[in-house]
C-alpha cells in the first residue's frame, strides 16, 4: 500500500493506525504551506475583472519555474510580475491556520519514509553535480528518510536520472 500526502497528514495517518505495517509505504511532500481557497478565489476575481474575460488556463509552474501564466477566454496572455512564490507561498496571512505554526517542513522532522518535491534551487547546488547534467524538463528532489524508503528508492533509481547531492 501506498499512502501520499503532506507531512502532516502522514503523522496523522501513522499516530491513528498505531502500529508500523511492513506493506504500507509512505510519501509526503516537501511542504511550506497552504493558502486558503478564498486568496486563490479573490487572485482569479482579480484578474478576471481586471482583464475582463474568464481564466481558461492558470499555470504557477511555467517551464518548471515560479512563473505564474494567465491564459484568458478572450486570448490575452499574462505573466504577473509577483512570482508564484510572492503571491502565493510567502505572504503566511493567507495560510491555512494550521500551517501558520507548522514545523512538519523542516528537515528531519518527516514521518514518511520519502519525501519528494519540486526543487526549485538545483542551480545553487550545480556545483556538486556533474557538468553535464543538465535537467531541462524541471528538477525534483528525494530524501529517503527510513530504511524502507532508501529499499524503495534502490528498486526505482535506475529507472530515473539521479544524482546525489552531499
Amino acid at each position: 500500500m501506498l499512502f501520499i500526502g503532506c507531512p502532516c497528514q502522514v503523522k496523522k495517518l501513522k499516530e491513528f493506525l498505531g502500529k508500523d505495517y511492513v506493506n504500507l509505504i509512505t510519501i509526503d511532500l516537501l511542504c511550506n504551506g497552504y493558502s486558503r481557497n478564498e486568496f486563490l478565489r479573490r487572485f482569479v476575481e482579480e484578474q478576471e475583472k481586471e482583464e475582463k474575460s474568464k481564466i481558461i488556463n492558470l499555470d504557477m509552474r511555467l517551464n518548471h519555474s515560479t512563473n505564474l501564466y494567465i491564459k484568458f477566454a478572450n486570448g490575452k496572455e499574462k505573466m504577473p510580475k509577483n512570482s508564484v512564490i510572492g503571491t502565493f507561498v510567502c505572504n503566511k496571512e493567507n495560510y491555512i491556520d494550521a500551517c501558520k505554526t507548522c514545523n512538519m517542513h523542516v528537515a528531519g522532522n518527516s514521518a514518511a519514509d520519502l519525501t519528494i518535491g519540486d526543487f526549485w534551487e538545483f542551480n545553487s547546488y550545480r556545483n556538486i553535480c556533474d557538468e553535464n547534467f543538465n535537467p531541462k524538463n524541471g528538477s525534483n528532489i528525494i530524501y529517503a528518510n527510513t530504511e524502507r524508503g532508501v529499499h524503495y528508492f534502490d528498486c526505482i533509481k535506475n529507472q530515473l536520472e539521479w544524482r546525489y547531492l552531499r
